[in-house]
């Protein structure tokens, strides 16, 4: 199973990154629906995780801590000295990470996890 936890982006049912100095994802697991190199499932998790992460680097110039090991990745992003800009930004990439990995948890229910968790 893919569990995807996100750490400290949610406040009554909807994204906030006010409310923390510090957000993070992390995705860990396989799906098991096929071979390393071959799973459909790890590699769209994979390319929207992917993705997120560089356009933050990229595009928003974003400092993150990551980890990138087998089967796990994430992503640590220190809130402090964004601009109410970048932050909205931040949100959106979010939220777009979110509807895609919503999306395929509803074709593969049994093989990824969406986890929310608050310090």
């Amino acid at each position: 199973m893919i569990i995807a936890v996100f750490k400290n982006i949610v406040s009554n049912d909807e994204i906030d990154l006010d409310k923390s100095a510090v957000v993070s994802l992390e995705v860990s697991g396989h799906s098991g629906l096929n071979k390393k190199g071959s799973d459909i499932l790890c590699s769209a998790v994979s390319a929207l995780t992917q993705t997120f992460i560089v356009t933050v680097a990229r595009v928003l110039n974003i400092e993150q801590k990551l980890v990138k090991e087998d089967g796990f990745l994430s992503s640590r992003i220190d809130l402090n000295g964004l601009s109410k800009e970048s932050k909205e930004k931040l949100k959106l990439l979010f939220e777009s990470l979110l509807i895609g990995l919503f999306e395929i948890s509803k074709e593969y229910p049994d093989k990824i996890k969406i986890e929310f968790v608050n310090d």
